[in-house]
């Protein structure tokens, strides 16, 4: 999984277009695809990429500004996912590493939790790797009494506002109210680098209580002889990616704004649940890993947006505009050539693919982790 937007704008300018030798035939390309971080250009890898050869292919109410941009945007989409889709198909790479639903059951309605002006939730703090994302899907709630645009916060522990906030609106008392806010708490970006996040409300907004849910400790986590221990495995595999604690934060600690508070402050309850539950998934987002390690992907780059323009100009209606000798080169480095075992650029694409994803190997776990279907065997013969 990656952000394609974000993925598009840090590849973007990784290799640049040349200006065609004649300026008079076409104009100077604009800076957002003349540019080029690795000083190499896409021309350098084919010679079938020529300005007068391309504009020559395309759609005449398509500018080559338009069409350059839209190859280039395609290539690196369609690139990301084929790399990620290869480490799939071999087995030793997968997007969703865990999901968990934290409590199953509901509470008593007699185990109403005091309100005494605390700021409570849960403390969410995933495990520091490269790509690890954990994602709340969906947050549940349990009180004794119907609630109306009740502010939910999110918090992280580096930043002064809070990150994120929504409104819930509960009609029915007692039942859980479950919502379908989704919220990604990531482990590494540009943004976060470590840290936690806590999630909850404060209690002076609450009308009623929370109901608790009582009979569970957040430090052992579910039965273990019970189900088989299913619950519990699920509990121990989520917690190898984050850890989720009820907390709360006493009132001389909060402040009028409503702004972060300092999560020194913040203490740890087991027994408490403070009336909320959460599905939660943890995945892998390989956004911030792919766009820091760019500068290795810049060959599989150029071969996919080469392939993706020459299948173009191999269907093109205006290719007979086009030499034959061109036009046969063209062929042949699309299918391949037996006669001289020449390897087509697709081929040649997922063997630079293979090379990238042994190069990452292990450097993103357990997003990226190492191939070891294949790996040497030791024993004693």
């Amino acid at each position: 999984m990656f952000n394609t937007p974000k993925t598009k704008t840090c590849f973007k300018n990784l290799l640049g277009w040349k200006d065609h030798y004649d300026l008079n035939e076409i104009p100077s390309l604009p800076k957002t695809l003349s540019k080029s971080e690795s000083k190499e250009y896409y021309q350098d890898y084919h010679p079938a990429l020529r300005l007068d050869l391309i504009k020559a292919c395309i759609p005449p109410n398509q500018t080559i500004e338009e069409f350059l941009t839209e190859q280039t945007e395609n290539g690196i989409v369609q690139l990301l996912n084929q790399i990620i889709s290869e480490r799939k198909f071999q087995g030793y790479s997968k997007e969703t590493l865990a999901t968990e639903t934290l409590l199953h059951g509901y509470g008593w309605a007699k185990d109403k939790i005091i309100n005494e002006g605390r700021f409570v939730g849960f403390r969410i703090t995933p495990t520091s790797k490269p790509g690890l994302n954990i994602q709340l899907k969906s947050i549940g709630f349990q009180f004794d009494s119907p609630q109306t645009d009740l502010d939910i916060y999110i918090y992280h522990s580096s930043k002064l506002n809070p990150v994120h906030s929504f409104k819930i609106t509960i009609e029915k008392a007692l039942e859980w109210k479950w919502t379908n806010e989704e919220y990604n708490f990531h482990a590494q970006t540009n943004e976060y680098s470590g840290g936690s996040f806590i999630i909850g409300y404060y209690q002076d907004d609450l009308k009623g209580h929370a109901i608790n849910f009582t009979d569970f400790n957040w430090k052992v986590g579910p039965c273990g002889s019970c189900d088989g221990g299913y619950k519990k495995r699920r509990w121990k595999k989520f917690n190898e990616y984050a850890s989720v604690l009820p907390v709360y934060v006493p009132t001389a600690s909060l402040n009028n704004e409503r702004n972060s508070f300092d999560y020194r402050d913040s203490i740890i309850d087991y027994d408490k649940s403070y009336g909320l539950n959460i599905k939660i998934s943890a995945q892998c987002d390989l956004t911030t890993f792919f766009c820091d390690h760019r500068y290795s992907l810049k060959q599989a780059l150029a071969l996919k947006v080469t392939y993706l323009i020459l299948k173009v100009m191999q269907f093109s209606q205006q290719i007979n505009s086009i030499e034959e000798n061109l036009k046969m080169m063209i062929i042949r480095d699309l299918e391949g050539d037996k006669d001289t075992n020449y390897i087509n650029i697709a081929d040649q694409l997922k063997q630079e693919i293979k090379s990238v994803n042994f190069d990452h190997e292990g450097l993103a776990q357990p997003c990226l982790p190492c191939d070891n279907k294949n790996a040497p065997t030791y024993g004693v013969v």
